[in-house]
């Protein structure tokens, strides 16, 4: 990660340039990403991610953070609630529902578990990052198709967080297995 160049527009818009790294890295503040492994009862392993990595977060999990943030949360419910959809969502900021929630194949929206927390080690470039993640398996009880998911802060209702589709449809048979872990990350 070879720093080339840094400038400063009149906009007041930074940027590094740099070698050996996904451009957008250098653009986006928050690396919100997903992976689901999939167990089939055979013993097989799959992995899908997500479509895309940005972008995910609504309106309404902005305003989650910021009152988590900022001291002004009526309560400490934390966003450790994932849920599968078998829609294929057109992802928008205003969204509050994940629309097409799964409750039922044993696919129903499920307390994850937080874990994985990496600190920062500095206050300056990559180490300034964080990340922590929420994972849950479900084991399905029936034929189920997949196509998208979502964190919430509640077991019902609650606010969606994070949303995204998958980058490819996962079909689930009776005995398999799913675990997904979503890692948010600055």
């Amino acid at each position: 990660m070879d720093k080339l160049e840094r400038f400063n527009s009149s906009d007041k818009v930074k940027a590094d340039i740099s070698r050996n790294m996904d451009i957008s890295d250098s653009f986006y503040p928050s690396k919100n990403y997903a992976i689901a492994t999939i167990v089939r009862t055979d013993g097989t392993t799959e992995e899908v991610g997500l479509a895309s990595k940005y972008n995910m977060r609504t309106s309404a999990g902005a305003n989650f953070w910021y009152t988590q943030i900022s001291g002004s949360a009526s309560s400490s419910t934390p966003a450790q609630y994932l849920a599968l959809s078998a829609n294929t969502l057109t992802v928008a900021l205003a969204d509050t529902t994940l629309s097409g929630e799964i409750s039922s194949n044993g696919c129903s929206r499920a307390a994850g578990t937080v874990g994985g927390y990496t600190a920062p080690t500095t206050t300056t470039g990559a180490g300034q990052n964080f990340s922590y993640t929420v994972s849950y398996s479900w084991t399905a009880t029936g034929s189920q198709t997949v196509n998208s998911a979502g964190l919430l802060t509640a077991a019902s209702s609650g606010t969606l967080v994070l949303e995204a589709n998958f980058s490819s449809t996962i079909t689930l048979n009776s005995g398999d297995s799913l675990t997904l872990t979503w890692t948010i990350s600055s």
